[in-house]
């Protein structure tokens, strides 16, 4: 009995160990297997975060599709189905294009019907993810779309369509001061993609008021306020510049008329004001130093003196000022050589002076004339047919066939100026004293001409009676038409034969006879007249 029970005892332990080993061995077994199914699971892919703005342009058969925010992603991991084909995307006018970034467009130009359904469908992976799409109502819903794969898929439930924003308006311009009239040149900057642009440029000037980049000029001074509305399928925006072009008033450019710009004294000239750019003031010069109405924008003047006048006007505003001037603009001339006499106090000696029309006409009389002589005064053809004239400034006779000197019995012709005879037919009698320079043309000299100054021969060649010469101390100047013959007549004096001094002042001891306003000659009691002071200093070859 006791021996059985000690056999039970052992073979209960065995059976208990074994059992424990068993047991441990199902733990074992259990948990490889847990082991090999968790190892044996696919890792899950990580996607791409992506926020993109689908837009389709029908007009211009354009989807465009803008990187919003997000991951960038590569060419390789996405396909973009359109209408469930997958399409090449430009990406900023590449086809080429490796990655696709924040802020960047991909863009498609299809034909034929507008497209309905784009998907951006991820394939870095196994299987396809769509990450964004639009379904624009062009393709019938429900409509099965082929993935990647090749496999019939639908579009997940989960996918929402990114809204499209309107424009935002952005632009600049250049210049944005200056003076009137001023042109600027005006850029858009506007964002997402506007198709039409509206303009106003604060002046009520509609020109390019729709192009994109416009050009506008600003006629008038002023601060002018410039907006732009864009627009595209999807809304419009404005942005306003306050103030944003400052147009200045330029300075004035002075301008004008004058008439009649002829006549004989006394003249009214009737000025009037054509200058530009808004002045203010002006101030007129005409010539005459008589400053009556100087100061008003359209003068009337009076030339009561013979003469050619140069007038000028300044013109200025609060920028600044401009002068305008016309040299020998008024010509005034005289009726007749009588009235000439008369109204510029010309002093006649001699009684043997008497008028015929317009011509004076004195052998053995003397003319003094105290100031420049002027073709014009003498109508162009007067003559002075006077034994002695005397004229203290510059002589002019360019035009018309006026004579000097008295051809029955000359004397001389004394000239304290400068002797122009630049034109005309005219006959010169007696010996000429020039106390400064000589221009000489197709005149008929009859006596010697004593020159203190140049010659200036022009082409017109005159004629010299015989033994007559032209001495001059300074230069003589000619062209080429000129005979050696003629040439060798005019020289400069020999001083080993002539003797050189100074015009003595000449005496008249004989009745003066004043020519009065009423062309009556008055005669006054014997006395001694001398001629007015020459120029001291100027010698004459005598």
């Amino acid at each position: 009995m006791g021996r059985d029970q000690s056999v039970y005892r052992k073979e209960r332990a065995v059976s208990e160990v074994i059992g424990s080993i068993l047991l441990i061995s199902v733990v074992v077994i259990g948990i490889a297997v847990i082991g090999v199914l968790l190892m044996s699971h696919p890792t899950p892919r990580n996607l791409p975060a992506l926020s993109a703005v689908i837009s389709e342009d029908t007009a211009q058969n354009t989807i465009s599709i803008y990187h919003d925010g997000g991951d960038q992603v590569s060419h390789d991991e996405i396909q973009i189905l359109v209408d469930g084909v997958p399409r090449d995307f430009d990406n900023g006018g590449s086809p080429g294009w490796s990655t696709w970034s924040m802020g960047q467009s991909l863009t498609y130009q299809y034909s034929g019907p507008a497209p309905g359904l784009v998907q951006i469908v991820y394939t870095g992976g196994s299987g396809a993810t769509v990450l964004a799409s639009s379904d624009f109502g062009f393709n019938p819903s429900g409509t099965l779309t082929t993935g990647p794969t090749g496999s019939a898929t639908s579009t997940p439930t989960g996918t929402t369509t990114t809204p499209v924003p309107a424009p935002v308006a952005n632009f600049t311009a250049s210049p944005l001061t200056g003076t009137a009239p001023l042109t600027v040149q005006f850029t858009d900057h506007s964002t997402n993609s506007p198709t039409s642009w509206s303009w106003n440029f604060g002046d009520g000037n509609t020109t390019n008021a729709t192009a994109q980049n416009p050009v506008h000029t600003y006629a008038n001074p002023g601060n002018y306020t410039v907006s732009l509305t864009v627009a595209n399928g999807f809304g419009s925006n404005t942005s306003t510049r306050t103030n944003y072009i400052t147009v200045t008033t330029p300075g004035p450019l002075a301008a004008f008329t004058g008439t009649p710009l002829s006549g004989t004294t006394p003249l009214a000239v009737q000025f009037t004001d054509l200058s530009t750019n808004a002045p203010t003031s002006w101030s007129w010069n005409f010539g005459d130093g008589n400053t009556t109405n100087a100061t008003v924008q359209n003068p009337v003047h009076v030339y009561n003196s013979v003469g050619l006048y140069t007038v000028s006007l300044t013109a200025a505003n609060a920028v600044g000022s401009n002068t305008s001037t016309r040299i020998n603009y008024v010509n005034v001339t005289i009726s007749n050589f009588t009235s000439y006499i008369i109204q510029n106090n010309v002093f006649v000696y001699g009684t043997q002076l008497n008028f015929q029309g317009n011509n004076v006409y004195g052998d053995g009389a003397t003319i003094i004339i105290t100031g420049p002589l002027y073709g014009s005064t003498l109508n162009g053809g007067a003559q002075i047919a006077v034994s002695n004239i005397f004229i203290d400034g510059d002589v002019t006779l360019n035009t018309g066939s006026t004579s000097m000197g008295s051809p029955s019995s000359p004397r001389n012709i004394s000239i304290n100026g400068n002797l122009n005879l630049n034109g005309g037919n005219r006959d010169i009698y007696g010996d000429v004293y020039v106390a400064d320079n000589l221009a000489l043309e197709n005149c008929r000299i009859h006596g010697n001409m004593y020159v203190n100054g140049n010659v200036a021969l022009d082409w017109g060649v005159p004629t010299m009676d015989t033994g007559k010469n032209i001495y001059y101390t300074g230069t003589l100047t000619h062209p080429n038409n000129y005979d050696q013959a003629f040439l060798n007549r005019v020289h400069t004096p020999d001083l080993r034969s002539k003797s050189f001094h100074a015009q003595p002042d000449i005496a008249f001891i004989e009745t003066r006879y004043l020519v009065s306003g009423a062309g009556i000659f008055h005669q006054y009691q014997r006395q001694t007249v001398k001629l007015p002071e020459r120029k001291r200093g100027q010698l004459y070859l005598i």
